[in-house]
């Protein structure tokens, strides 16, 4: 508040000021009609120019200086920012740089970890192949040896079968063999 005051305050008086002077300059002018021109002339517009300069200086002093420490701010703030970008380019140029000299290194690097992988790849993959063709192999053999055994069994259950129906067969034509087998049953069961 007192600024404010204290600037309009400061404003009239420089009005006022200027004001003044200016009659005081056209009163002198009036009387100098049959006056020789010298260098001592020019003092009063001097001393008006002086006048109001200063008025306009001091009414404006605040603002012009704010203005230019703001100024001075965004300025450090631009230049600081540039700073450290550019500080930030600059690693990152030295880190491109490195890779393009390390480039052939890191090339020969990606080629024998390629490689590597490849056997390791190779190798688990015929591993485990191996193991797939003797667990195959060992089922099939496994299940080889139960089919034959069911076969087996079959067969000599189709031939106990036809040995005893041919048997029968050989009963019933022979009665004198009917009655020897049925003599010999009797007998194991008594």
């Amino acid at each position: 508040m007192k600024k404010i005051e204290f600037k309009k305050y400061c404003t009239l008086k420089s009005v006022a000021i200027v004001a003044l002077l200016m009659i005081v300059a056209s009163a002198r002018a009036a009387e100098g009609e049959h006056h020789e021109p010298s260098v001592f002339d020019l003092v009063p517009p001097f001393i008006n120019f002086a006048i109001f300069f200063s008025i306009i200086f001091f009414a404006v002093r605040g603002k012009l200086i704010q203005h230019f420490q703001s100024f001075a701010e965004e300025v450090k703030s631009l230049m600081s920012s540039a700073e450290q970008k550019n500080k930030d380019a600059q690693e990152k140029l030295q880190q491109f740089e490195n890779k393009i000299k390390n480039l052939d290194s890191e090339s020969v690097k990606i080629k024998d970890d390629y490689e590597s992988d490849y056997k390791k790849f190779q190798s688990s993959q015929k591993e485990e192949t191996e193991t797939t063709i003797h667990r195959m192999e060992r089922d099939f053999a496994n299940k080889l040896a139960g089919e034959k055994a069911q076969l087996v069994e079959e067969m000599n259950k189709e031939l106990v079968e036809a040995i005893i129906e041919k048997a029968k067969g050989s009963l019933h034509k022979n009665q004198d063999l009917k009655n020897k087998a049925s003599h010999k049953l009797i007998s194991s069961v008594q």
